[in-house]
């Protein structure tokens, strides 16, 4: 019997084929209520066995070990490499952080709250450096050497574009954002708690 871990939330059956042909696991394993749903959405009549998310629930203990979040008004953005301009001249990742400041107090950050970056471990050191020098309307900085338990743990709301440590964020029990612009593709994160900052009513001008 063979077993396959969908180990996301997108591009099920693409996974699957190969050369024009889709082979199937007699069995899938999940480790999310979300991705159980989809699986049963995208292969009927085959079994789906949710299984205990070990890792997620290892940062969850580890940022409750650390208390409440410090403040009320920091927010953490955990960044990763977006892989795509979408039409413009700046990357994904500066666009969506672009938007963020465009949007702050719509999402209901007051001047006071703080900003966190938090980079991708990909990303080289300095990266978000001109872009936080350059931001003046609010306080922002970037997250030190500190563990990604230990940002959550300081936050009490955290956006993103499609990390996995968004959901991270959620079961930690943190306001959660998307902070894909509208010109982007939809968050790949399917989690309903998550509110995106492009289903705001629109600025006013």
């Amino acid at each position: 019997m063979s077993f396959a871990a969908l180990d996301h939330w997108v591009n099920f059956t693409e996974r699957f084929v190969r050369s024009g042909r889709c082979i199937l696991p007699d069995a899938f394993l999940v480790a999310d209520k979300e991705a159980e749903e989809i699986a049963f959405r995208t292969f009927p009549g085959i079994a789906v066995h949710r299984l205990p998310n070990l890792y997620l629930a290892q940062q969850v203990l580890a940022i409750e070990a650390l208390g409440k979040a410090a403040k009320n008004d920091t927010v953490l953005a955990i960044m990763e490499p977006a892989r795509d301009s979408w039409g413009k001249d700046v990357p994904g990742e500066f666009q969506a952080l672009d938007y963020l400041l465009a949007r702050w107090s719509d999402a209901g950050f007051g001047p006071a709250a703080t900003l966190v970056i938090r980079p991708h471990p990909s990303e080289p050191i300095g990266k978000y450096d001109a872009w936080v020098a350059g931001c003046s309307r609010i306080e922002a900085g970037v997250s030190g050497n500190r563990s990604l338990a230990q940002d959550i743990a300081l936050a009490s709301t955290v956006v993103g574009l499609n990390s996995y440590a968004l959901t991270i964020a959620l079961a930690a029990g943190r306001n959660v954002w998307s902070m894909l612009p509208p010109w982007a593709p939809d968050c790949a994160l399917p989690h309903a708690e998550i509110r995106h900052l492009r289903s705001l009513p629109k600025i006013l001008s």
